[in-house]
């Protein structure tokens, strides 16, 4: 229940994120499309669950972004003018290889570059997405930086030495 602002006594509602969207709250989110709508949307549905939502219409951009700014998550289309999703993918595989891929495309995969995309994303979607597509999408985002936080606090194993 929401009160009044003049109703100084009663307690604010605490806003309560989704379960979908558990753990992005501290997240930063990268969108690359060059569907200027389609960022708009994603932008807007998507800021109440972020920390920081930063936009980008192509890869060029979406590499600026990431030089600049401390993010989590890429979302990206495949399908760019420029360098396409393939390329940014390498890059940040290259560069930032803490980040969460997501990777969505209006146009099938390529059937060179589908293995490749399925098994280096940490989800894949063929668009149009539903609001159900992109929910499923973020969660497993989250659980890939999850994951990826696992592994990198796991202790290296001692391996004996031969004599």
């Amino acid at each position: 229940m929401y009160y009044h602002s003049q109703d100084k006594n009663k307690p604010k509602k605490e806003f309560r994120y989704p379960s979908k969207y558990k753990g992005c709250k501290n997240l930063s989110l990268l969108v690359v499309d060059d569907d200027t709508s389609l960022v708009k949307f994603f932008k807007i549905h998507l800021s109440q669950y972020f920390a920081a939502i930063y936009v980008a219409s192509d890869a060029t951009g979406a590499l600026k972004h990431l030089s600049l700014h401390n993010i989590d998550m890429v979302l990206t289309d495949y399908e760019m003018p420029g360098h396409n999703g393939m390329w940014l993918l390498r890059q940040i595989q290259e560069l930032y290889p803490h980040i969460a891929v997501l990777m969505m495309s209006e146009a099938p995969l390529p059937e060179t570059s589908r293995k490749s995309i399925l098994n280096d994303t940490a989800a894949w979607q063929q668009k149009p997405l539903e609001i159900s597509d992109i929910h499923t999408l973020i969660q497993q985002g989250v659980t890939a930086l999850k994951k990826s936080e696992t592994s990198q606090k796991q202790p290296a194993t001692n391996k004996k030495k031969r004599a």
